[in-house]
C-alpha cells in the first residue's frame, strides 16, 4: 500500500470528492435527506475502499512508469546494436552484459520495493 503521507493525501482528496458526491445525491433524492449528516463518515469509509481498490489493481507510480520506459528504450537500443553483423565477439559480449545489467537493475528495483513492504509490515 502507499506510504503514510501518500495514503493521507489520497484519503483527504477522495473523502472530499465522495462527500460532495454524497451530498449531491442526498439533495437529489429527498427521501435520503435524513442520512445527509452521515455523508462525511461514509465518505471516509468509501475513500478507504477506493484506495484499497487502487492498491489492489496496482497502478504504477510515475517513477515506475519512467523506469520501465527507460529500460525498454535501452533494451531496444542494445538489441538494435546487437543486430549489426559487423560486431566483434568482444562487442557482442559487452552488449549481452548490458542486457544482463538492465535485468539486474530491474530485479534490484523490485527487491527494494519488496524489502520496503516487508519493513512496513514488520512495523505494524
Amino acid at each position: 500500500m502507499a506510504n503514510a503521507k501518500s495514503y493521507l493525501a489520497m484519503q483527504a482528496w477522495f473523502t472530499t470528492l465522495i462527500t460532495a458526491g454524497l451530498n449531491y445525491l442526498f439533495d437529489w433524492l429527498p427521501q435520503l435527506a435524513f442520512f445527509k449528516s452521515l455523508a462525511p463518515g461514509a465518505a471516509v469509509g468509501l475513500s478507504h475502499l477506493v484506495i484499497l481498490a487502487i492498491a489492489y489493481i496496482g497502478l504504477p507510480s510515475l517513477n515506475d512508469v519512467r523506469m520501465k520506459r527507460e529500460i525498454k528504450t535501452a533494451r531496444e537500443l542494445i538489441t538494435s546494436c546487437l543486430a549489426n553483423p559487423n560486431l566483434t565477439p568482444e562487442q557482442i559480449a559487452h552488449y549481452n552484459q548490458c542486457i544482463v545489467d538492465l535485468d539486474n537493475k530491474l530485479l534490484k528495483n523490485i527487491n527494494i520495493r519488496i524489502d520496503a513492504l516487508t519493513e512496513v509490515e514488520a512495523k505494524e
